[in-house]
């Protein structure tokens, strides 16, 4: 019994080890309070979306930052160089709905809690807008995302 309590201990030490909260993904969700400019084909205020968030340059996440959001049938990746900020800042927009296709977008995090990322880092929440949303030129948002680690 006692040999195979160690085991566990040991196995334990090495998957925590091995996870190292090297790679900080998260997942939540997003909530659309606010719009400004033109949105011809609908108003997104009130939209809720689940969120996938991984911030560039943390751990062993590549330099730039992934932003996905879903709903409904579909959703979008954003993919933004470098960490986002609170400036603009234009990311490739990958879109994924009854039909695919690419552009740009701009956004960034008006404030972000923690203001800084770390590998250890549980949570995050931020306010943030976002430009050309939903493929509405013209079309910004303001969302508030909150976001727990992924186990993963």
């Amino acid at each position: 019994m006692k040999a195979a309590f160690s085991f566990v201990l040991i196995a334990t030490a090495i998957f925590t080890a091995g996870s190292a909260e090297a790679a900080p993904r998260y997942d939540g969700a997003l909530v659309v309070f606010a719009k400004s400019g033109t949105c011809p084909d609908y108003n997104p205020v009130g939209e809720q979306m689940f969120v996938r968030f991984r911030p560039g340059g943390i751990g062993d996440n590549p330099a730039n930052t992934g932003f996905t959001f879903k709903w409904g049938n579909g959703g979008y990746s954003l993919t933004v160089p470098g960490a986002i900020t609170n400036s603009f800042k234009t990311g490739t927009l990958t879109s994924m709905f009854d039909y695919a296709g690419t552009g740009l977008a701009d956004i960034k995090f008006s404030s972000q809690i923690p203001a800084t990322i770390l590998t250890t880092t549980q949570w995050v929440y931020a306010v943030g807008s976002i430009t050309d949303f939903d493929g509405m030129v013209g079309c910004t948002v303001t969302f508030r995302m909150s976001a727990v680690k992924r186990l993963n």
